[in-house]
């Protein structure tokens, strides 16, 4: 609900879809906020008005951890700069002219580490970018 007057006013369609088996996660909940917010606010600055931004929670039984995923269809991140961004002030102008500190992504890395979690980074070319966190499922209660 943080980013639905922005989303709206940059013509971006923003959904969530929470799986109905997703635990609490039992971590700093001012860190995980500042992760989630980070990451959404590179996803409303680099998606294009007409785009779209999904979030998704659930539990990846496989991997025996809960994700939280964020992809939007936006500008990608060219796989030669993906390396990159986790370096703190790596920094663009986004298409709507916002211009950020560069320390995003750095932070939401750390902040992850911090909470024993990763943070994984997809991005297509056309395709947009999806930023991927997981959490071991031992950090959940019911």
């Amino acid at each position: 609900s943080l980013y639905t007057e922005i989303a709206e006013e940059r013509d971006i369609r923003l959904t969530s879809d929470v799986s109905t088996d997703f635990p609490k996660i039992n971590t700093v909940p001012r860190h995980l906020y500042r992760a989630l917010t980070n990451i959404l606010s590179n996803a409303m600055k680099f998606t294009p008005g007409g785009g779209k931004i999904e979030i998704n929670a659930d539990v990846d039984e496989q991997e025996d951890a809960v994700i939280l995923v964020v992809r939007d269809s936006g500008e990608s991140i060219p796989a030669q700069q993906v390396p990159h961004i986790l370096k703190p002030y790596k920094t663009t102008v986004s298409p709507h002219g916002d211009k950020g500190t560069g320390l995003g992504l750095s932070i939401v890395n750390q902040l992850m580490l911090e909470l024993s979690g990763k943070m994984e980074i997809h991005s297509e070319e056309n395709a947009g970018t999806t930023v991927m966190l997981w959490f071991p499922k031992k950090m959940t209660r019911a």
